[in-house]
């Protein structure tokens, strides 16, 4: 039984540290959209909108590609 704890430990901390990586990532790819949309607000509401949604698909596909 201890055996199966210790395996279920490293799987948590091996998820955990994924996670955190994600989260960070997630966090600084949004930040440098958000200060780019501000930075395009003269700009058309399509290039914002496109903007986002590059964003929105890059978060998507975060988590398989880390």
């Amino acid at each position: 039984m201890p055996e199966i704890v210790q395996v279920i430990n490293r799987g948590s901390e091996t998820w955990a540290a994924i996670m955190l990586a994600v989260t960070v990532q997630s966090a600084l790819l949004l930040g440098l959209a958000m200060l780019v949309a501000i930075l395009l607000h003269r700009s058309s509401p399509a290039l914002r909108y496109w903007l986002w949604q590059i964003a929105a698909i890059k978060l998507l596909i975060m988590p398989l590609w880390t």
